[in-house]
């Protein structure tokens, strides 16, 4: 489902959480589609410890090394999204999220391929100032448009072995693939950038000035506090920063640190000012 836009014009980016569709492309048939992927095991890492509640698989088990013994006993291949969806971040949500037969492993070459043909760019969080690096030159932005601070990041992450690490990748076969494939095509884009060392100096020297100009020091938000950031509950710590006095005169400092949901419902307060009932006040 796509709201309607109530403003005459234009919308020029669409940019949350939200499922590629023949819907969404029609919607916005000029638009370049970049999309960004994680490494396999952090990202099964990261969805068990935010969605161990919430996806029935997951609750189940208990624990992510349990899961990862054996899969099938939690998993329910008639119906893998759950009534809820939320059992779809148990099994290759990444290709769910790209729009792909995500339970269909003999599709998974021609989705790839398909990926190739309609995606403009891939990036990769694990590597991020260098994904904001091509984004930027993708889209002809200006540096202060590609700052960043890591926010919504848990202040404890779990160790992999590498045996579970690798039974990550098989169980989730199909987003193993996507990631293996555009891994190598984000080097590639890297390897033929021409002064890629120079833009990636003035991208740290960019990072440190805003750093030195909004933040004081970062805290460790407590769980379930979202004034201080966004958690979904189960007891998650999450780190956030602290602004400086000079930040807290700012907004761009301000909705750069902003939890995820709260700067959600100011750009919602923008376009549908009317839609209190979603947002609230």
């Amino acid at each position: 489902m796509i709201k309607p836009f109530d403003d005459p014009s234009e919308p020029v980016i669409i940019a949350n959480h939200l499922r590629a569709s023949p819907e969404l492309y029609k919607t916005f048939p000029e638009a370049k589609k970049i999309t960004i992927l994680r490494d396999i095991p952090s990202l099964y890492e990261s969805s068990f410890g935010y969605m161990k509640d919430l996806s029935k698989p997951y609750k189940k088990a208990g624990s992510i090394e349990k899961f990862y013994e054996n899969p099938m006993k939690y998993y329910n291949k008639k119906d893998p999204a759950g009534q809820s969806g939320n059992d779809v971040f148990a099994r290759n949500h990444v290709a769910f999220d790209l729009g792909l037969p995500w339970t269909e492993s003999d599709k998974i070459e021609e989705s790839i391929e398909y990926l190739d043909k309609t995606l403009d760019l891939v990036i990769l969080s694990d590597f991020f100032k260098e994904s904001m690096i091509l984004l930027r030159k993708e889209l002809c932005w200006d540096w202060d448009d590609v700052l960043f601070f890591v926010t919504n990041q848990r202040s404890k992450k779990k160790e992999l072995s590498s045996d579970l690490a690798q039974k990550m990748r098989e169980w989730n076969a199909f987003d193993t693939a996507i990631y293996s494939h555009f891994n190598s095509t984000f080097w590639k884009k890297i390897e033929a950038y021409q002064n890629f060392d120079a833009d990636m100096k003035i991208l740290d020297e960019k990072l440190e000035q805003i750093k030195q100009t909004c933040l004081a020091g970062e805290k460790i938000c407590p769980p379930n506090d979202s004034k201080c950031q966004f958690n979904p509950g189960g007891g998650i710590k999450l780190k956030a920063f602290e602004l400086s006095e000079t930040g807290k005169k700012k907004p761009l400092c301000k909705y750069m640190i902003m939890p995820e949901l709260s700067l959600s419902k100011e750009i919602f307060k923008k376009q549908w000012p009317g839609w209190k009932n979603f947002y609230g006040k």
